[in-house]
């Protein structure tokens, strides 16, 4: 039994890591050859290798070295391994059958005749092979062949096979070795090893059987089976468990310099399960970033053909994390004779981060498998190597994959278990961007289709770029069950950036309920806008309908975005537009004063500009506007002294300016000396009544003087209180406020040299 295999591979794992058995010498050179030659030089071991190499590879020339192999009378141990390997096969070709059914002819002896009746014992499905193992057994001549064919019946889940086996039981002229070998038919048959040899209780499980009809009997066998396998299998996953955790603590135990040489030897193993672990533990030290020594690399690529399933998938699963250039051809070449789907789906993952196009037509071939795993993974490697099939210029390369996928389209329509492969050949037309693929992309965007197909469809649909493809994708931002098909459809839609989608956009950003997807369709805006198809109009009406400054911040940036796209459509050399590039500026300034707090600082520029234009196109009331909001802004931003020196220069150029900037400097002021500012609103009254190279106008510089008498009136109260006056939430950001230092010190003298004038 395979868990009997475990628990030795369990104790030599407890063992010191030297004390091991040395693997089975590979075959040198052609299998064919080792196989076939008739050199008494060549071991058993080494032939059998060869002849499981040939099986495994199952082309037509090695199925034919195969039969070769099985007619060579004058050397049993050729026609033995290669009926042993023929027996491995999950599902070896017909052409064996006749060739076998030789080597239980009644001269043949046992040892031959045992690995051909194994090997026969795979044909469950086969009446004609049956039959004939029957006849056999009902010769007397060749005991020893016939009891091969004996124990062959076991394989067959038949109640003919059963009813012939137990005739042999009870039949009182068969020897004891003939009736012990129908015992092991039958226990191979039920899985009943606890009946042992006694005829008795197999009498009784006869007659509680005999009289169920074909399939029934069929039913019964292959349900009891299955009960004691899945006890078998538990015992043995938790010794290989076991010994997987066994082996991985001795190897973390060794010292580093010990690492490489230990690592290699379990490689080299002669259990497969201490190969496997190995393989696997390459993979977790690639993992955690370690490096792997050459040595190591070589080795495993060298064991990616091993005869083992198991290991061949650890094998692949570690090169495919080391990503091991030289393995590249090995791994192709074992994907082309490989028979376990697991390790083909290994193989097919282990190619995809090499991005070599030498695997494009082994990963066709791998996409009509018939496992969907296997075809899925291939898929997905595919797609990985997507854009070089593209940029190769291959137009017979590039059609092939492309076909390749719509045939998998085609067989999975409406194949329920294949939604996972569709969703997957679907990913991988992404990169693509083959012009046969458009029509079946646009009819897999249909709501019957899979919320994966239909992302997918649309991904690969936005590759083109192509603006007529856009009608089919914005219908997909309506699609009530899936987020994930509208966020593709956003997204698709910001890259083709169609300006006449902008509407439809906008109501996801306003009501889409996944915040993803509204995000999606605003960064889909932001593309669009700035594109030369966008219009004036559009741009003014996503500004003034759809995105306002009365929202949130998120808000406002988003207006700050249309603006500056609507900004760059105006030329400020043309003198027709100005007035409107003025006032697009101006809300502009206005947004950023909006936020909360008012980004001053950064309303300056656009104000300044606006101001510039409204004056270039001899507008009087916006340049009267736009004189207070620069003001405003220099002063919102702590800006005095360029606030006071834009003030004088626009009084200087238009005295009526005086009482404009004059109010936003005593409304600035008051809101200082309030939140009880004192040494800021100080600063801002010195310098508008020293720094004004002309005069604000006496309204003005009065209620300055007011507020002057009434920071010193506070200050004089704190010092009455052996207090400081407060100098507000906003006076600790500002640079002439120090820590420590009393801030009537600072004010007095200036109050004083104000008043006293």
């Amino acid at each position: 039994m395979k868990w009997r295999m475990v628990i030795a591979g369990w104790a030599l794992a407890v063992a010191p890591l030297m004390l091991r058995a040395q693997p089975a010498a590979p075959p040198n050179g052609d299998p064919v050859v080792v196989l076939l030659d008739r050199s008494p030089e060549i071991t058993r071991n080494a032939r059998l290798e060869a002849a499981r190499r040939l099986a495994q590879r199952n082309s037509p020339e090695d199925r034919a070295a195969l039969v070769k192999a099985l007619q060579e009378v004058s050397n049993q141990t050729i026609q033995s391994v290669a009926a042993i390997a023929i027996s491995e096969l999950p599902d070896p070709s017909e052409e064996f059958i006749n060739p076998l059914f030789t080597l239980l002819q009644a001269q043949v002896p046992y040892d031959l005749a045992r690995p051909a009746s194994r090997a026969l014992g795979k044909y469950k499905t086969s009446a004609v092979v049956l039959q004939r193992l029957i006849d056999r057994t009902q010769t007397v001549t060749g005991e020893a062949s016939r009891r091969a064919a004996i124990e062959a019946l076991g394989a067959f889940p038949e109640k003919r096979a059963a009813a012939r086996l137990m005739e042999l039981l009870a039949s009182p002229d068969v020897s004891t070795d003939l009736r012990n070998s129908s015992v092991r038919g039958l226990t191979e048959m039920t899985g009943a090893s606890e009946i042992g040899t006694d005829i008795g209780r197999w009498e009784n499980w006869w007659r509680g059987n005999q009289s169920l009809a074909d399939d029934a009997f069929r039913g019964a066998i292959q349900t009891s089976k299955a009960n004691r396998f899945e006890d078998y299998r538990d015992r043995y996953d938790r010794l290989a468990m076991a010994s997987r955790a066994q082996i991985s603590r001795f190897y973390r135990k060794l010292p580093p310099e010990q690492r490489e040489a230990s690592l290699l030897e379990l490689l080299n193993s002669a259990e497969p399960l201490e190969r496997a672990v190995a393989a696997g533990i390459v993979r977790e030290d690639k993992a955690s970033a370690a490096v792997i020594p050459e040595s190591v690399q070589k080795q495993l690529t060298a064991m990616i053909g091993d005869l083992e399933p198991d290991v061949r998938f650890a094998v692949a699963s570690a090169l495919g994390a080391l990503n091991y250039a030289p393995a590249i051809e090995p791994l192709l070449r074992q994907v082309s004779i490989e028979q376990n789907p697991d390790v083909k789906s290994a193989l097919a993952r282990a190619i995809r981060p090499m991005q070599d196009l030498r695997a494009v037509d082994p990963l066709v071939n791998l996409l009509q498998d018939n496992d969907r795993a296997v075809s899925r993974d291939a898929a997905i490697a595919l797609r990985d190597l997507g854009n070089l099939i593209r940029e190769k210029n291959d137009s017979a390369t590039h059609s092939k994959v492309a076909a390749a996928l719509q045939q998998v389209i085609a067989r999975t329509q409406n194949d329920v278990a294949g939604d996972a492969l569709r969703e997957a050949a679907v990913d991988a037309m992404v990169p693509l961007q083959h012009p046969s693929l458009i029509r079946d992309l646009i009819r897999l965007l249909a709501d019957r289709e899979t919320e994966g197909v239909r992302r997918n469809a649309i991904r690969a649909l936005a590759q083109y770029g192509d603006e007529n493809l856009a009608d089919s994708i914005a219908q997909k931002l309506e699609d009530r069950t899936s987020p994930a098909v509208r966020l593709a459809a956003a997204t698709a839609l910001g890259r083709l950036g169609r300006s006449a989608d902008l509407g439809a956009l906008v109501k996801r950003v306003k009501t889409d309920p996944d915040p993803s997807v509204a995000t999606a369709a605003w960064n889909a805006i932001a593309a669009t806008i700035v594109r030369d198809s966008t219009s004036v109009e559009q741009l003014t009406a996503l500004a003034a309908n759809d995105f306002k400054a009365d929202g949130d911040d998120i808000a406002r940036s988003r207006r700050l975005a249309i603006l500056s796209a609507l900004e760059k459509k105006y030329d400020p050399n043309e003198p027709t537009t100005l007035n409107d590039l003025a006032g697009v500026q101006q809300n502009i300034g206005l947004t950023y004063l909006a936020y909360v707090p008012p980004q001053a600082a950064d309303a300056i520029a656009p104000l300044t500009s606006s101001l510039k234009n409204y004056k270039a196109a001899n507008s009087s009331v916006g340049e009267e506007t736009l004189t207070e909001l620069v003001m405003r802004a220099h002063l919102k931003a702590e800006k005095y002294a360029d606030a006071i020196a834009f003030a004088s220069q626009a009084i200087s150029e238009k005295p009526g300016n005086a009482e404009a900037v004059g109010r936003e400097i005593k409304k600035e002021a008051r809101l200082l000396v309030d939140a009880k500012e004192f040494a800021k609103a100080t600063e801002l009254i010195n310098l508008a009544e020293n720094r004004m190279t002309t005069p604000l106008a006496m309204s003005t510089r009065t209620a300055l003087n007011e507020m002057t008498i009434e920071i010193r009136r506070a200050l004089d109260e704190g010092r009455r209180d052996g207090t400081t006056a407060p100098s507000g939430p906003r006076s600790a950001e500002h640079p002439h406020v120090h820590d420590g230092f009393p801030i009537a010190m600072v004010l007095t003298p200036l109050i004083e040299s104000f008043t006293s004038r």
